[in-house]
């Protein structure tokens, strides 16, 4: 699929709760078969992983994106923009892994500290794979916990990852107006990111009701549909030269408090 450019990247925006400006993108890869057309993500992302192929792609996945943060660097100059860019357990796993990013990141003339990478697989983080993390976060790049809440091996990642942000589960989002169960694990999961010193960002947010409770709750960044769905890139750069609000922000909320 690689090969014959059937892969592609789509970008959805996270976004201000308050002010619906875009803070950064997220990076999302695609595949659109000739035959079979689109084909989840859900189906061939855990197929890559067993077969291997996950790192390929995912250098791929990652060197577009680097690419499309540099464009909109000089597209937006003085704007600031965060990209986030899943990496898989299994590509932790590889120790070559951290040169290759990196070397991606220097090759478009990014600054590392703009980008993120969250951790995808609900499994193990290997022991063996910290010297590689500590290796990308050393060089300026960040790490955020992806689907939290979803799994107990994410509060051992707490732990174990130098994490500074997570990502609520979409799950606990859509039921948000409707349970209450769903509404205290969503305040938790900002409790905890609190008292950790972590960002928070609400995931598959549709609705202005559910972003007005997650506002209520003390959380101001999110990604859904309500803003926009994943986009290709030309339609992503649409979205921002059409002028969110409140610009002047910079994107500063977008990325690491330190």
């Amino acid at each position: 699929a690689l090969d014959r450019g059937q892969l592609s990247v789509h970008y959805q925006p996270v976004y201000g709760l308050d002010t619906g400006e875009i803070l950064g993108f997220e990076a999302l890869v695609r595949w659109t078969h000739p035959v079979r057309g689109e084909v989840a993500p859900e189906v061939f992302i855990p197929l890559a992983e067993e077969t291997g192929a996950i790192g390929r792609v995912g250098r791929w996945v990652f060197d577009q994106a680097c690419r499309q943060l540099a464009a909109w660097n000089a597209l937006l100059p003085g704007r600031r923009l965060g990209m986030s860019v899943n990496l898989s357990a299994a590509q932790l796993r590889r120790p070559a892994t951290a040169t290759a990013l990196l070397g991606i990141v220097d090759a478009a003339g990014i600054d590392p500290d703009d980008i993120w990478f969250e951790i995808t697989e609900r499994g193990h983080v290997p022991d063996d794979a910290m010297p590689l993390i500590t290796t990308l976060r050393t060089a300026g790049v960040h790490f955020a916990l992806d689907d939290f809440g979803m799994s107990h091996s994410n509060l051992s990642h707490l732990r174990q990852l130098p994490v500074e942000r997570l990502k609520i589960d979409k799950s606990f989002v859509a039921g948000l107006t409707e349970q209450d169960v769903d509404r205290g694990i969503v305040n938790a999961i900002r409790v905890i990111a609190d008292s950790l010193g972590l960002d928070v960002i609400a995931e598959g947010v549709e609705t202005g009701a559910q972003r007005d409770v997650l506002l209520g709750l003390g959380c101001n960044q999110g990604q859904g549909y309500l803003l926009s769905p994943p986009l290709p890139g030309a339609e992503a750069t649409a979205l921002l030269l059409s002028g969110d609000p409140a610009a002047w922000a910079g994107g500063r909320a977008f990325r690491s408090r330190a």
